[in-house]
Parts: C-alpha cells; structure tokens; sequence
C-alpha cells in the first residue's frame, strides 16, 4: 500500500523494457515518463534481457535518493530522467473533474488511478453513493496500470447482474468463471474511459462492461 520507488508499472514485451503506466501524483510522472516508454538503461546499465523483477529490485530505492533512466520514447532523442524515489502514496479514487473539458452537472465522474489499495473499491462505492442523484457516470480509467484481480471483479459486480465478468485458464486446461451475483448498486448509463496506459484489472473490467453491453467504452 506505500511502497518506496517512483511510481510507475512496467513491463517486457518483445523483449523491451517497457513503462506501462506512470502512478498519478507519483515521481515518476512528475519527471515526465509516459506510458509505453522503453527503458534502455538502469543507472548506466543496460536492460537487455532483464526480468521485470530484477528492473523492479533496481529502480526501486531508499527515499530520496535517484534513480537514472535512459528512456526511449517513439519520435524523440533517448534521454535521462533522473527520478528520485519516494514513499508512494496510492490514491485510488479521485472526483475531482479533469481541466481538459467540462461536465454537465447531471454527470459524475470518478477517476479510478489504481485497483492495488485494498480499499479501493470502498472508496469508489463511496464517491458512486455521493452522486446518487445523478443520471449517468463517467469513469476514467486512462492509464490505470491496474492491481488486485478481486478489485476489478468486485468492481464490476456492481454494475452487473449474473453476467460472466472474466475467466481464467491454468496451464492445465482447468477453466475457472467469475460471475457477477444478482445485487448490482448501479443501473445507470455508464462511460468508461481508457487509453494505452490502461492494463491489467482495469482491461478486465472494461472488458466485462464491454462485452456485457454495461457501457460505452
């Protein structure tokens, strides 16, 4: 709930070092790191064939102190983003209306930053039930790098009625359903809002909404 480090999910693909999502309010976002950025170096070393685990132990730090990242980002010089890391406070939920555009006053809107607090979900239903006498919400979910499985089921058991949310398969074939139970809080017209940067439980429940007709994606 409070790690040490600069704030930012990542990730190999293809054999690249990527950033996932910059944390909201974090270091990392601060000194200008974006989603989708490759890391080619860790303090002066390269990241060719590094786990995530082993990038994770080295980014992550005492606070106050820096970390270097040689960044590649489409289009731009590679250059070094000197972070210093932080205690990492996770704010999940936030209603406060983004500058880029205005809501009319009949729309809510929740940013969802993170599925990883143990109490994000509690404090979504708490910020959803401080808008009971709205007629529709938008839920912004752009670059949610995502977090605890349960949260994005719970989540969407709230918005459904029986419908399957998600399923996993293990390596042994063995298919395993999540669905939602019958006592949904909320029937109202949704938006969901995503981009790049948003992964993991928040693609399961925006998947879930999606493929259940809930909301407009």
């Amino acid at each position: 709930g409070s790690p040490k480090g600069i704030g930012v999910q990542i990730g190999v693909k293809d054999g690249k070092l990527l950033i996932i999502a910059p944390m909201e309010g974090t270091p990392g976002e601060k000194a200008g790191l974006k989603a989708e950025d490759e890391i080619l170096e860790i303090d002066g070393v390269s990241t060719k064939g590094i786990t995530v685990d082993k990038a994770a132990d080295k980014i992550r730090g005492e606070e106050g102190t820096i970390v270097k990242l040689l960044i590649k980002r489409n289009g731009v010089p590679n250059k070094v983003y000197a972070v210093q890391r932080a205690k990492i406070d996770i704010k999940s939920v936030s209603i406060k209306n983004p500058t880029d555009y205005k809501l009319d006053d009949r729309i809510g809107y929740i940013r969802l930053s993170s599925f990883m607090s143990q109490n994000a979900i509690e404090k979504f239903k708490t910020a959803l039930n401080g808008y009971a006498g709205k007629k529709g919400y938008i839920i912004d979910l752009r670059s949610n790098p995502g977090g605890l499985f349960a949260n994005a089921a719970l989540l969407s058991d709230m918005f459904l009625s029986g419908n399957v949310i998600v399923s996993t398969v293990d390596r042994d074939g063995y298919k395993d359903t999540t669905k939602a139970s019958k006592t949904y809080i909320c029937d109202k017209p949704l938006v969901i809002l995503i981009d790049g940067g948003s992964a993991s439980a928040s693609e399961i429940f925006s998947g879930a909404m999606k493929d259940t007709g809930r909301a407009l994606i």
